[in-house]
């Protein structure tokens, strides 16, 4: 199949690809960007914000060629926990007007 021999020709991909069987999932998380070496596709969603007020997010790593579910369960992560805010755009701008007249 074109994803067994996509995760032949990287051995970290074939490992990805074992840990994606091995649970039967669609999407894992991570806390890394193994992803990227692997040439498996990722989308990452907000989480929330932390203690600071920093947005936080979730990083999905799909099945090779999986787009599709990736974006689909993205969406559904996001809609069920409406995580995030829109910016306040004024405040933004505001604070970089200050920042510049330092």
């Amino acid at each position: 199949s074109t994803a067994t021999s996509g995760a032949q020709k990287f051995p970290r991909a074939a490992s990805f690809k074992m840990s994606l069987s091995s649970v039967r999932s669609d999407v894992l998380l991570s806390d890394s960007q193994i992803y990227a070496a692997t040439g498996f596709p990722a989308l990452t969603v907000p989480a929330g914000y932390g203690e600071d007020g920093q947005p936080e997010g979730i990083t999905l790593i799909g099945d090779f060629l999986g787009e599709d579910n990736l974006i689909i369960i993205g969406y559904a992560y996001e809609q069920a926990t409406q995580a995030r805010q829109m910016p306040d755009l004024d405040k933004t701008i505001g604070d970089i007007g200050s920042m510049m007249n330092r």
